[in-house]
């Protein structure tokens, strides 16, 4: 959405010269037509930022942790802020205090959203820096290296579940949910009330997890529905036990490496940072959709002002939105701007200057700019990296919105620009998992290690290549993924 997208350009031009110490950022573009969002970028300029302040602050172990423990403020003093927000009654509220209210919350959000491609670009940093600093490691063994042993908050939310799981299993009571969601509520009320307080505890604790731009939060309804699926499901028997038990194998697999490749003080240090960074790649997200779930009735109350509803609101960028809460209205020429960018809108870093496109003027830059240079549906063959190995044939899911990953089935390919915790039970499905975007850190490369499933990640193009339907083979060894049909 425009709102989010300018603020994550914004800090980023603004938040990168200042961690880091550079002049300045590099060149990025986002697009979205109708809601579904897709992002670009230079590349080169990022990475190369992120080497040279790795490489100056390697043997400087505190500059290292500091911009860990920068970014942990950072989400914090957002988090803090907008629990403020959510507990506040805005019935009356004037427009001044929401203005001020408003602009707290874009300064917070700006700062914490900034760095939010930080995670990948140390993925990508790494790739070129490891052969430099440690002696030659088998990929497979560097992934149980930098594996984080955090638990963070959508695991804490995957572990919750399951007990959920194993709960009503170890009382037997599988066939009550087979009932409608009323009689569900009606029953376990009256027989079950210990496993009914976890479940609504559980919507309660995580009502956030769905939430990204315009998702309906967790209620007692979605997680009725969400156990139906989980019950049905045969692997989530085992697991809870799995997650539980990763922590001592990664303690396990981290001490017998450190032996067989001599490791020393120095890459421990780098170690432990990047293992900081793999922690710090599921926080962000999950502050991301807290913040977005926490400050929704400021949104909500500002729009009511303006009578108009909360998406079309998130068509104004940060100032736009500031200007018309003043002016306590939206104008007819504002309105059919958002009518524009609704359809289509991009918002371009380039130089250190920002510019936003909304409707046809959108369209027309993209087809001037962007689409002489993306790859066509005729391409045969995609390249990434491989995140997991082995070599698959099926047919490809295409999952650009949250939602469509409810259609991927068994066996399919499922393919993405990048997988967050709602995609799990679809990942379980697929015979084998693509992304556009991601490095080793990334959700889809460690998930797909623990359900031991090829999976080929950084290809950039993967969804604007593939359809679905299209039969291709997924060879994860040596991160290919080769058409064998055009639908």
């Amino acid at each position: 959405m425009p709102f989010y997208q300018e603020l994550w350009l914004r800090g980023w031009n603004e938040e990168v010269p200042r961690l880091f110490g550079c002049k300045e950022s590099g060149d990025w573009l986002f697009t979205s037509e109708r809601q579904v969002c897709q992002a670009y970028f230079g590349g080169e300029t990022e990475i190369k930022i992120f080497k040279d302040w790795f490489e100056k602050n390697i043997d400087r172990p505190n500059r290292l942790m500091s911009l860990i423990k920068k970014l942990h403020q950072n989400e914090e003093k957002l988090l803090r802020y907008c629990r403020r927000l959510y507990f506040t009654d805005y019935c009356g509220a004037g427009r001044f205090l929401l203005f001020w209210r408003l602009k707290k919350f874009i300064r917070l959000f700006k700062r914490k959203y900034g760095p939010y491609a930080i995670v990948r670009l140390t993925d990508l940093a790494m790739e070129d820096l490891l052969p430099k600093f440690f002696p030659p490691i088998l990929k497979e063994d560097w992934q149980k290296l930098v594996d984080s042993l955090e638990f963070g908050d959508f695991t804490h939310d995957r572990l919750a579940f399951l007990q959920i799981l194993k709960n009503i299993r170890a009382n037997n009571i599988q066939q009550l949910f087979e009932k409608s969601n009323g009689e569900v509520i009606e029953q376990l009320g009256r027989f079950e009330p210990e496993i009914y307080y976890q479940i609504e505890k559980y919507a309660k604790d995580f009502a956030w997890v769905p939430v990204s731009h315009h998702a309906q939060p967790l209620n007692l309804d979605i997680a009725i529905g969400m156990i139906r699926t989980g019950l049905a499901d045969a692997t989530t028997a085992n697991e809870l036990d799995e997650i539980l038990s990763k922590q001592k194998k990664i303690i396990q697999w981290r001490a017998e490496l450190i032996v067989k490749y001599n490791l020393i003080e120095k890459h421990l240090r780098i170690l432990e940072f990047v293992q900081k960074m793999s922690a710090y790649n599921e926080l962000r997200k999950a502050g991301h959709s807290k913040a977005v779930f926490l400050s929704y009735s400021l949104f909500q109350a500002i729009a009511d002002k303006l009578q108009i509803d909360v998406v079309s609101l998130r068509q104004l960028v940060a100032e736009e939105m500031v200007v018309v809460l003043l002016q306590g209205k939206i104008s007819p020429g504002v309105r059919k701007m958002i009518s524009g960018r609704l359809e289509f809108f991009i918002c371009l870093l380039r130089d250190g200057e920002l510019k936003n496109y909304g409707g046809q003027e959108a369209k027309d830059f993209y087809d001037k700019e962007v689409r002489p240079f993306l790859p066509s549906h005729d391409v045969k063959e995609i390249r990434g990296t491989s995140a997991m190995p082995g070599q698959v044939r099926g047919r490809v899911r295409l999952v650009r919105l949250e939602s469509q990953a409810e259609l991927v089935q068994e066996g399919e390919i499922l393919v993405s620009s990048m997988t967050d915790p709602d995609m799990v039970p679809a990942m379980k499905k697929s015979a084998a998992i693509v992304t556009d975007e991601g490095g080793m850190l990334c959700h889809a490369a460690i998930i797909s290690r623990e359900l031991k499933k090829p999976c080929v990640i950084g290809t950039k193009i993967a969804t604007q290549v593939l359809r679905d339907g299209d039969m291709v083979e997924v060879d994860a060894t040596v991160g290919v993924v080769r058409k064998l049909n055009i639908n």
